[in-house]
């Protein structure tokens, strides 16, 4: 089965800081590059940050809904979720699409989501898919453990991991060096979800692709839809077919304009690090505290414990979180 990997689209109606082109129709021209090579593959997977936003619009969600690949296993990223807390998820704009079936539904109450699919008779090179969807938050050693406790690995089916988790390859080539957790290295993700053949990630912009040599594990991180800050402005945006019957992957790149002077405004570069720097802490601050808590009592904690804070500091601090 050919499977379409995708992450982060990050729909919004707003342009980035550092964009200075029609950055709505770029948008709407990747979406729809996205959803015709869907129809060339038999599944499409989502890794999260479907909106930028939590409470999109209802211009912006229907125009989602008619550029979004129908029935797409997707997990909601911390951008889809209220306070970046999954429990609530039902007051988000992508219920909305679950509700539409532009997004197959999750199990709230369950640590994660399992689809079983199994190929067509006529394919017979083909095994069965099992893919079990990590929403964000979700992705916890006990959660892993509990979906791997009855995994065999010799049963003949393809097992795959869907996450929303800063994972990185190399410090060297991620531009996001100084927010990297250790637990999100490829090689720590990779034994912690030891018993999956494919781990799909979403989160880091960054496109990568690993593949180990002992395992012949894949992990599949597309990177974002969009180019949205300066330091991205030379990236190739570009999603993934993976071919479960042969175990291999093809990067497809999608549509970009190679004038930089035209879509980037640079002057814009020395605001836009400090505010990306800034936004990057705090994601990471929700990940460093206990994930059962709601993000707003995370931030709470946080600058209870560090008063010699800045006043001017934390009010910015909070003004990010209220524009998440």
């Amino acid at each position: 089965m050919k499977i379409l990997i995708c992450s982060d689209l990050h729909i919004r109606e707003s342009s980035p800081r550092c964009r200075k082109d029609d950055y709505w129709s770029r948008q709407k021209a990747k979406l729809e590059f996205i959803k015709n090579l869907s129809r060339e593959c038999n599944i499409t997977i989502c890794a999260g940050d479907v909106f930028h936003h939590w409470k999109p619009s209802p211009f912006l969600i229907r125009e989602s809904m008619k550029r979004l690949p129908v029935g797409m296993l997707c997990i909601p990223g911390q951008h889809d979720l209220p306070q970046h807390d999954f429990s609530q998820i039902g007051k988000s704009g992508f219920a909305v699409l679950e509700q539409a079936g532009i997004i197959e539904k999750l199990y709230v109450n369950e640590p994660f989501t399992r689809h079983l699919i199994y190929p067509d008779k006529k394919s017979s090179n083909d095994i069965p898919i099992m893919i079990d969807l990590y929403p964000f938050g979700r992705s916890t050693e006990e959660n892993i453990a509990k979906a791997m406790e009855a995994m065999k690995d010799d049963d003949g089916i393809f097992k795959i991991a869907v996450i929303h988790e800063l994972v990185w390859e190399s410090k060297k080539k991620d531009t996001r060096q100084d927010f990297l957790p250790l637990s999100g290295h490829v090689k720590r993700v990779a034994k912690r979800l030891e018993k999956y053949n494919l781990i799909v990630c979403g989160d880091n912009h960054n496109y990568f692709v690993v593949k180990e040599r002992q395992t012949s594990k894949f992990i599949i991180n597309t990177g974002s839809m969009m180019r949205m800050t300066i330091s991205q402005a030379e990236d190739e945006p570009s999603v993934v077919v993976f071919d479960t019957a042969n175990k291999s992957y093809r990067r497809v790149y999608l549509p970009i304009s190679s004038n930089l002077k035209d879509t980037f405004d640079f002057e814009s570069k020395m605001i836009e690090d400090g505010d990306e720097k800034l936004s990057l802490f705090i994601e990471q601050l929700c990940k460093e505290y206990e994930i059962g808590l709601n993000f707003r009592k995370n931030i709470e904690e946080f600058l209870a414990k560090n008063p010699n804070i800045r006043n001017e500091v934390r009010q910015m601090i909070w003004r990010i979180v209220e524009n998440e």
